[in-house]
């Protein structure tokens, strides 16, 4: 067989395996489409926040902190996830771990800054420096950030430190907030028609902010969703 009949030959192999494929998965033999239809979720109207006339304060700019490890004080870890609103913390610190001049070494602080965007495995630490606590005072601390929207699921970890019997549990704080970093990205037709979005996928972080963030469009726009996150079906 010449050359010219082997790729001929094998553009039709191509050709016939490709169509047999999409038969085979729209037949469902193997590939079961969601039983769970799509819902449409209810419409909330949020608070606008007041525009009233605040007071111009001045502060004056304090000194960049150095760069030498400062290697004194309570010790802390503290677990991000890499979000805008945590850089003044970060600047506080000086580098991911507390350096002299900083504004934690003023205040007798050594925090070591590690990268976690697995927000179970931040629980996990939280129960698992709770233990450690219990077992050995000298253990250094642990701080953990999340986006606020993400709170409520989040504080299942109170039934699982409590299960451990430390008797510590979550303090939750707030520091920082987005400028729009924080926001649902799409083209740009969907801005103009958001029917065009229907069928297509939106990728977020689950039970966090900015999923709540792209269901809100979506009941604001009358567009049903899958709320069944196992399964995808166009």
């Amino acid at each position: 067989m010449t050359t010219r009949g082997k790729v001929v030959l094998g553009a039709l192999f191509c050709v016939l395996l490709y169509f047999g494929i999409n038969k085979l998965i729209a037949s469902n033999k193997f590939f079961q489409k969601a039983d769970t239809q799509s819902v449409l979720l209810s419409s909330i109207e949020l608070p606008i926040a007041p525009s009233g006339s605040r007071a111009t304060l001045v502060v004056p700019l304090a000194p960049l902190p150095g760069t030498a490890p400062a290697e004194s004080g309570t010790p802390v870890v503290w677990e991000v996830m890499a979000w805008n609103s945590q850089m003044a913390g970060m600047l506080a610190n000086g580098g991911p771990r507390t350096t002299q001049g900083s504004a934690l070494a003023a205040n007798k602080i050594d925090m070591q800054i590690t990268r976690q965007d697995d927000v179970s495995k931040m629980q996990a630490d939280l129960v698992k420096n709770a233990l450690d606590l219990q077992a050995n005072p000298q253990t250094p601390g642990l701080i953990v950030s999340i986006m606020g929207d993400g709170l409520p699921a989040f504080s299942a970890v109170q039934a699982q430190l409590a299960k451990a019997g430390t008797g510590l549990q979550i303090i939750p704080y707030s520091v920082g907030k987005s400028f729009g970093e924080d926001k649902l990205m799409g083209p740009k037709e969907w801005l103009d028609n958001p029917k065009t979005a229907l069928g297509k996928t939106i990728a977020c972080y689950l039970r966090d902010g900015d999923q709540n963030i792209a269901l809100k469009w979506c009941a604001d726009n009358g567009l049903k969703v899958n709320p069944d996150e196992t399964t995808y079906d166009p």
